[in-house]
């Protein structure tokens, strides 16, 4: 695999629209009241510091958010991946960003009256201790989820845009391939809930 793919100013080129959508994959779930749900996951061969934008997170969630109504998403992962080290060796991490509702229409698939601070800490859940642990400091570290204080899960941002988690993978040799099914497995429970249990 070309070194030059695992270069964080190659990513840092790339806006964020273009970072989702450089290698990408989709799971499409329904919710108990028949509502589709899609889960979208991003990954990047970049510390993910290289790619999300510098300043407030709430630009970062107000541009996550219009990639998620563009592409009907639900709830986002970014999976970042860093080499360092001779030989290289790899560190990953994860962000879920859930966007808020939007103003009108919208649909189910686009978060249209979901809150999405619920479909957040359900990711978190889903995951399991042993596969991440708290994100890095800085302006997506912050755990800002009301009601959560400073003591919430993992690093957590929210904006009126919507929420962000982000961790660091525990266990760095799971990709995609590993992560995916078990993000899906915990939001396919939690949709499969009463409405009133997943509030």
């Amino acid at each position: 695999m070309s070194a030059r793919k695992f270069s964080p100013e190659l990513w840092a080129s790339l806006t964020l629209p273009e970072v989702v959508g450089a290698d990408f994959k989709a799971t499409r779930l329904v919710d108990a009241d028949g509502s589709l749900f899609v889960v979208g996951y991003a990954s990047v061969l970049a510390p993910l510091d290289a790619v999300l934008l510098d300043g407030p997170p709430e630009e970062t969630h107000r541009v996550l958010r219009q990639v998620c109504a563009d592409r009907g998403l639900s709830v986002l992962a970014l999976l970042g991946l860093a080499l360092s080290g001779d030989p290289p060796s790899p560190s990953r991490e994860l962000a879920v960003f859930a966007p808020a509702p939007s103003g009108g229409g919208g649909g189910a698939a686009a978060g249209g009256g979901r809150d999405p601070r619920p479909v957040l800490e359900a990711s978190a859940a889903s995951l399991g201790a042993s596969l991440v642990e708290p994100g890095p400091a800085g302006p997506y570290g912050h755990a800002l989820m009301a009601g959560r204080g400073a003591d919430g899960p993992g690093g957590v941002g929210a904006s009126e845009h919507g929420c962000m988690g982000r961790w660091s993978q525990g266990d760095a040799t799971a990709s995609r391939k590993q992560l995916r099914p078990a993000l899906d497995r915990g939001l396919r429970a939690w949709l499969g809930a009463p409405p009133a249990a997943r509030l």
